[in-house]
């Protein structure tokens, strides 16, 4: 799933020319249970059960301003250990009945399905998501009236829920440039939009907006967008890839700028790929299984069978001597004679064997590589 399977019967041009940053878009919803694949009132239900829950994963919002957590956390000693952030199911669901939204944050590090999601739309998109996800009693709203330093995409999941948009707008905030109650102010209410479930609401960076409930509870899911911005890009490639650029290391008094020669159209693909490598968010890849694998990897490995484990992304850095991976957390270095071998891993979705591989090098070499993307999550035994 990818941007384009969001935002319904527009085309991707249109979205980019007409409201990526620019306006809000309301896409209804083709069925109702539209997202019930990633996300249902279940998901949510076994998550509040669980009894492993801590601070921040999760947060409340009652009547504009945030529950303090010391009232529904409670303290574990183990031994020498001491926390007193575990989050206690049966407080969170008191504060609720009194009208409290529950924030699941970061939903996309702790629901399954989710994660699966969120992996799926990085990949496609090629820049890092973030996804909360709020139930909010009938009738009540989280949030004061703000706008967010990222464009998201808002998933009705179920229920219903109106959204106030404002015409004044924070023109391109960063991510710095935080809501400030005391200085900044929405103005009038400029379109009034109720959400029902299977629709989208594209909301961007800087748009003042509020939410609240209708006669039912509402849940959704909030994505947050943080693709790179110019200035991200300028200031990665003078941190990094300008370091030794000696016209930038020359005096600024005498010396002629070398700032408009600097970043020419060629090298934005590079700069793009190099910045997505290094600012790759891993942390919500798919692990489960990888134990079982490991175990498995004990055994003679010539007649199993790999295939690339799903929801896993595998980003490459744009360096021209080595095959660097990004896979989850991990960075794999292996030299330029495994790209072959790489590129049939990522053609093929369909089970095989170490005699499928490319002949570039030996059996035990073949062995080694399959072993080596085992152990880093990138394949697992089917």
């Amino acid at each position: 799933m990818d941007l384009r399977s969001l935002i319904g019967d527009f085309s991707h041009e249109e979205f980019m020319h007409a409201h990526w940053e620019r306006k809000y878009l309301h896409i209804p919803g083709v069925s109702r249970d539209q997202f019930t694949d990633i996300l249902s009132l279940d998901d949510i239900d076994e998550y509040l059960g669980r009894a492993d829950l801590r601070v921040p994963s999760m947060r409340m919002m009652l009547n504009g301003a945030p529950v303090p957590p010391e009232n529904y956390t409670t303290a574990v000693t183990l031994g020498e250990y001491h926390s007193n952030d575990w989050i206690q199911s049966d407080k969170v669901l008191a504060y609720y009945r009194l009208g409290a939204t529950i924030i699941i944050q970061l939903a996309h590090y702790s629901l399954p399905r989710l994660r699966a999601f969120s992996s799926e739309l990085q990949n496609a998109c090629g820049f890092n998501n973030e996804m909360n996800v709020y139930l909010t009693p009938p009738g009540k709203q989280g949030f004061a009236t703000h706008y967010d330093t990222h464009s998201v995409m808002v998933l009705q999941i179920s229920g219903s829920k109106r959204w106030s948009l404002y015409g004044k707008t924070h023109q391109l905030p960063l991510l710095s440039e935080k809501f400030n109650i005391r200085l900044h102010t929405p103005g009038p209410v400029e379109e009034e939009i109720t959400l029902h479930p299977g629709d989208v609401l594209y909301v961007p960076r800087g748009r003042y907006h509020s939410a609240s409930a209708q006669e039912g509870h509402s849940l959704h899911i909030t994505i947050g967008l943080f693709p790179p911005s110019w200035l991200d890009l300028y200031r990665f490639m003078l941190s990094t890839q300008q370091v030794g650029n000696q016209a930038l290391r020359s005096c600024a008094i005498e010396t002629a700028d070398p700032y408009t020669s600097m970043f020419t159209h060629e090298q934005r693909s590079s700069v793009m790929r190099a910045y997505h490598f290094a600012t790759y968010d891993g942390q919500a890849q798919v692990t489960r299984g990888r134990l079982n694998d490991y175990l498995r990897l004990q055994q003679p490995i010539t007649a199993m069978h790999f295939v690339r484990r799903r929801g896993v992304n595998v980003v490459r850095s744009a360096r021209s001597d080595l095959l660097e991976l990004r896979c989850g957390n991990a960075v794999v270095k292996m030299p330029l004679l495994a790209e072959p071998l790489l590129a049939f891993i990522q053609a093929n979705s369909e089970p095989f064997t170490t005699m499928d591989l490319p002949a570039i090098v030996d059996d035990r070499g073949k062995e080694a590589f399959i072993v080596r993307l085992v152990e880093e999550g990138i394949l697992t035994v089917a």
